[in-house]
């Protein structure tokens, strides 16, 4: 499964998602920013994100996509995001068994 960040395909054109979580695919660079904050703080999994949405922010969380801003956001240090992550990443584990 591939998911593609928001952010990424910003463009602003009206075509709708084919998807059944269209609101996830319009969502700003800001707002995907709040959500990545959000899992730091909170962890894996968010309450109030269908498990679409919640793995959209997780990836965007592993690549690294907009950390500066995630580092201004959370006033945490590259490090630190860095390890936090590595502890949501053991949450998104415990959550995703089969």
């Amino acid at each position: 499964m591939t998911f593609v960040d928001e952010e990424e395909d910003a463009t602003g054109d009206d075509q709708a998602p084919s998807s059944s979580s269209a609101r996830s695919a319009r969502r700003t660079p800001p707002e995907m920013d709040a959500l990545r904050a959000r899992m730091i703080h909170e962890g894996y999994p968010l309450a109030g994100l269908t498990r679409d949405d919640m793995n959209r922010v997780w990836v965007s969380l592993t690549e690294k996509r907009r950390w500066p801003q995630l580092q201004d956001l959370t006033g945490m240090t590259e490090g630190a995001l860095a390890e936090r992550v590595k502890q949501i990443r053991q949450q998104f584990k415990a959550a995703n068994k089969k």
